[in-house]
């Protein structure tokens, strides 16, 4: 099956101004802003969540945020894929 390399995802919100990646789930009540955003390394694939009255600008600020901090993630799954050394199969 194709593969295009891992997807990562990270939960962003806005808490007393600051953007916070994966916050817990007692500090969401405090948030404006609350997504899921899922990319890969060069592009953002999914994007889930609300806010409350909050700018277009602030909005796209913290999505691409999270497309940032999301590339650890990726990062992580690599690290994983080359301890385990499989290589990946070839199909026709």
């Amino acid at each position: 099956i194709p593969f295009e390399g891992p997807i990562g995802a990270v939960r962003v919100a806005r808490i007393n101004g600051k953007l916070v990646i994966n916050p817990k789930s007692s500090e969401l009540p405090k948030s404006d802003m609350n997504y899921v955003v899922a990319g890969s390394r060069d592009a953002i694939v999914m994007v889930e969540g609300g806010s409350q009255e909050v700018p277009e600008a602030e909005v796209l600020e913290a999505i691409f945020f999270a497309h940032k901090e999301l590339q650890t993630v990726i990062d992580m799954q690599l690290e994983l894929q080359k301890a385990c050394g499989k290589k990946k199969a070839v199909y026709t």
